[in-house]
């Protein structure tokens, strides 16, 4: 895993190029172990590759045209069309000859790329049946070579995480892809003869004439709780989010965009009439075959262990096909702040005979590295629960361990969520089994923290024919936003927040879980991912996010996903029978990866303060808010939506951001 960023600019726009080397640095901690930098001539007659700090000595004597040589400092960019810039975490091939930017033998196509292509071996062996030789065993030559032969059909070949820019040095054309899920991230921004690529907007504000101005929608979706992260919006008004499953192309040097266009479809396919326990079957097997190929590294590997179904399942499979290896887990504690799982992260890890490592934080940690939480996501997170996150990360950096399996993505694909019951009991009255629908609500009654009446109204909004649900969505801003936003403000700017359409079926469960996949719930949680792992130079893999698994999930039928007892994930449960423990397959609560919002937040008094100190964000009532805080602090019931405004004030501050500013220039 590594970081990417690139600019590409006219003739009148060439000094921006001589930005790359700011842009790279802005990204070392994606790479701590290598840089690498191309810059191509916009007449096409030429490219310049160069090192740096990072640059390993054996880099410099290595027998490949894409070797660097000449230090950054001489890279000239005057003339130039194009500037690549690389920072890399060796994962696979840890020797000089896996280093970035890549070019194919005949110095035709060049590649920056972040993150790992897990088929890669079985994809070598194709390439070489058909005649391809390779000077490296590192993923990233597989992908290039792939790519030159097939072009964007090569994308769906692939099972991994990826964000990517191929550059046809003969058709001087860039482009730019990200893989089906989004796990890998890719940023951009454009301005009249030019636009620049990165893996973070860090990288992208660097630029001179890159405006850190606030998106006013995305402020008002924050502010009223609502998702952010399914778009091409970021928090910046400058900086666009390259969507999942996307691509998009750039000549060179004119910086003429196409896109972005979606390449990978997630609409599952029509359902299908497996059965039960044969389906079990299958998913197992594709699981276990999957969690094997994400394991291969040059590294040592561990997993990130929260305790629940999906992070045990993982890390017991990672036992099953590593029988001798010394494997290590990582968990949280909240301690007595917040519901744990702690005590089922220790029974998952026993059964793996794994060593455990438990990260505990003192209520006091947050308000201490809370300026650097925020520098290391770039914009605002919506709870304490990700730098509980942040901490997982950093404790497995420490202990030496860059590479984390993960369990994201289950509950999306396998409907974990409990509101999505009220899907699977939409499903069943749309087709008339009224009967199945009570049964089904009776047997969620006996799970804990589910409302009944909740449940009925979530199902019976999903019934509502179209113009019913529209109306009921015109829900004012006033109801959703809190008391201390001026909603004029944001209406004045197009950006009062209404909640997006429910997902509709006539299959209600499948279309909750795509919705989940693909807007309400995955976009942020892998955003964050991404961030907490990255800022620590740790990789981290997710094996339920592949399109073969994606695939075979999303076409059964919601009864193998929401069972008769109201559980989700009910063909997983029983996939993993035998290997994850009982004690775990047949919880009935539902922790989830949480941390004591309220606890730690009232143990930085000082921070909460400060940070509303002066003037704020100027759609706040800055004394209003501050008095929503002091009565918090006194004793007062938490709310969300007091983290929220903390968090916008803190992340403006801390990054310098405008809130009426202009575009780039």
């Amino acid at each position: 895993m590594c970081g990417i960023a690139g600019i590409v600019s006219d003739g009148a726009g060439w000094a921006r190029l001589g930005g790359i080397t700011g842009m790279a640095d802005a990204l070392a901690h994606r790479g701590p172990d290598d840089e690498g930098y191309a810059v191509f001539r916009a007449d096409g007659s030429g490219v310049c590759l160069a090192g740096g700090p990072a640059t390993p000595a054996t880099a410099w004597s290595l027998d490949a045209p894409y070797a660097p040589a000449v230090r950054r400092e001489n890279l000239g960019a005057h003339g130039a069309g194009l500037a690549l810039g690389h920072r890399r975490l060796s994962i696979l091939d840890l020797s000089p000859a896996g280093r970035q930017p890549m070019c194919t033998p005949d110095g035709r196509y060049w590649i920056v790329y972040n993150g790992e292509i897990y088929n890669h071996v079985e994809l070598r062996e194709d390439l070489e049946r058909a005649g391809e030789t390779f000077r490296s065993t590192s993923d990233t030559e597989v992908l290039l070579r792939l790519l030159a032969l097939r072009g964007e059909a090569a994308l769906g070949e692939l099972e991994g995480m990826f964000a990517l820019a191929l550059y046809d040095s003969h058709r001087r054309t860039l482009l730019l892809a990200r893989d089906p899920f989004g796990i890998k991230p890719l940023y951009w921004c454009a301005w009249p003869g030019g636009m620049a690529f990165a893996s973070e907007p860090k990288a992208l504000l660097t630029l001179d004439g890159v405006v850190r101005a606030a998106d006013p929608e995305q402020v008002g979706r924050y502010l009223a709780g609502l998702p952010t992260d399914g778009g091409e919006r970021t928090f910046f008004a400058d900086v666009r989010r390259l969507p999942a499953g996307h691509l998009l192309t750039v000549t060179v040097p004119a910086a003429v965009v196409s896109g972005p266009y979606r390449w990978f479809d997630p609409t599952p396919a029509p359902q299908s009439t497996m059965g039960f326990m044969q389906a079990a079957a299958v998913l197992r097997g594709m699981f276990l075959a999957g969690v094997a190929r994400h394991m291969r590294s040059d590294i040592p590997v561990g997993a990130a262990l929260s305790g629940g179904l999906d992070s045990s399942a993982v890390l017991v499979a990672m036992r099953h096909h590593a029988p001798d290896a010394d494997l290590s887990a990582f968990s949280f504690d909240a301690g007595k702040d917040a519901p744990s799982e702690i005590g089922h992260a220790r029974t998952a890890a026993q059964a793996a005979a794994a060593r455990i490592h438990v990260v505990m934080a003192e209520p006091a940690d947050l308000g201490r590295d809370m300026a650097d939480l925020i520098r290391a996501h770039d914009e605002p997170v919506r709870s304490a629960s990700v730098y509980a996150q942040y901490r997982v990360m950093a404790a497995a950096a420490d202990s030496g361990v860059r590479v984390l399996l993960d369990g994201q993505g289950a509950d999306e694909l396998a409907a974990g969520y409990r509101p999505m019951v009220a899907s699977r009991m939409a499903s069943l009255v749309s087709r008339w089994q009224i009967f199945e629908a009570v049964r089904l609500w009776r047997a969620a009654l006996a799970l804990p923290d589910v409302s009944g009446a909740a449940l009925v109204l979530r199902a019976g909004k999903l019934l509502l024919p179209p113009w019913a649900e529209r109306v009921a969505r015109a829900v004012p801003a006033l109801r959703l936003l809190p008391r201390w936003v001026d909603a004029c403000w944001l209406a004045e700017r197009g950006a009062l927040p209404h909640p997006a359409p429910a997902p509709h079926g006539p299959d209600h469960l499948r279309a909750a879980c795509l919705d989940a996949l693909t807007a309400s719930y995955l976009p942020e949680l892998l955003r964050y991912e991404d961030r907490n792992s990255m800022a620590h130079s740790v990789e981290s893999r997710l094996p339920f996010l592949t399109p073969e698994l994606a695939g075979f999930l999303l076409h059964l039928p919601e009864g193998h996903l929401v069972g008769a007892d109201a559980r989700g994930k009910a063909v997983l449960r029983s996939a993993l029978h035998g290997i994850v423990p009982d004690a775990i397959l047949d919880r009935r609560d539902k922790i989830g990866f949480v941390a004591p919002d309220a606890a730690w937040l009232r143990a930085a008094p000082h921070w909460l303060r400060g940070v509303l100190h002066g003037d704020g964000p100027p759609m706040f009532d800055m004394p209003a808010l501050r008095r929503e805080a002091e009565r918090f602090l006194g004793g007062g019931a938490y709310a969300e939506r007091l983290w929220r405004g903390a968090m916008l004030a803190a992340w403006a501050r801390e990054l310098g951001v405008e809130f009426d500013g202009g575009g780039a220039r």
